[in-house]
C-alpha cells in the first residue's frame, strides 16, 4: 500500500512537472 501511494505520488509530481513545462512554453518563459 505504502509502495503504490508512493507511485501514486511520483506519477502526480511528474505529470505536474510537464504541465508546468508546458505553461512555461506557451507562455515563453525559461523554466528551472
Amino acid at each position: 500500500m505504502t509502495l503504490k501511494l508512493f507511485e501514486w505520488e511520483y506519477c502526480a509530481i511528474l505529470a505536474f512537472i510537464t504541465f508546468a513545462a508546458s505553461c512555461n512554453k506557451v507562455s515563453g518563459e525559461e523554466g528551472p
